[in-house]
């Protein structure tokens, strides 16, 4: 490889090898977040409100991010869990802090 060749996006790990990252099935079932092909969205949405309580919500969005990813091809998985991720990022994101409004005052 030249020594001008640009690294491709992803995790490298301390020596510089790539990195792939590995999903541990069962994850989420411990919350009640399994089958979802066949699993209602109330029913989806109260699993992933307990899991957001027990885990960090930004790792738990990646997941769901990936699994979105690798179910690109089955439209119905796919969709599920893209909905699935943004509702774990609105319910997890805190909101951002309002600042004061600035007042013109006219002398």
């Amino acid at each position: 490889m030249p020594a001008a060749a640009k690294k491709k996006p992803g995790l490298y790990d301390a020596d510089g090898k790539r990195v792939f990252v590995t999903l541990v099935p069962g994850r989420l079932g411990k919350y009640g977040y399994t089958d979802v092909r066949h699993m209602p969205s109330a029913g989806r949405r109260k699993a992933l409100a307990k899991a957001v309580a027990a885990e960090d919500w930004l790792s738990l969005f990646r997941r769901l991010n990936y699994l979105a990813i690798l179910n690109k091809h089955h439209a119905r998985l796919h969709a599920i869990f893209i909905a699935d991720r943004n509702y774990v990022k609105r319910i997890g994101q805190p909101a951002p802090e309002k600042k004061p409004a600035k007042r013109c005052v006219k002398p």
